[in-house]
């Protein structure tokens, strides 16, 4: 169901793929959209390594929620809870105060 979701905005860009926030028609809700661009075996293969990671750590609160993937599609495509301060990645790499940072890990 493509149309079942709404892209609002671009948030980032990867090696391999994109991130919108989208809006779930459906349930009425904002979600992330992470979509393969660059499709070959290797992107492929840790575009699922992603799918199963988010599917085994599904009840950890350290990682987003996976409401749906489709992966057999042109366009694989994960369907993520959204998280409005962006990518832990991208929040920690601007944290100038070590003890601030270190603060997050614990």
């Amino acid at each position: 169901m493509e149309w079942q979701y709404r892209a609002i905005k671009l948030k980032g860009r990867g090696a391999f793929g994109d991130v919108y926030e989208v809006e779930d028609l459906i349930c009425r809700r904002t979600v992330a959209k992470k979509v393969l661009r660059v499709r070959n075996a290797e992107t492929l293969k840790r575009f699922k390594r992603d799918d199963a990671m988010l599917r085994k750590y599904d009840s950890s609160p350290y990682f987003v929620d996976l409401y749906k993937s489709d992966l057999d599609v042109p366009h694989p495509y994960l369907i993520l809870e959204y998280a409005p301060l962006g990518s832990l990645q991208s929040y920690v790499g601007k944290l100038t105060d070590w003890k601030r940072g270190a603060s997050l890990a614990s």
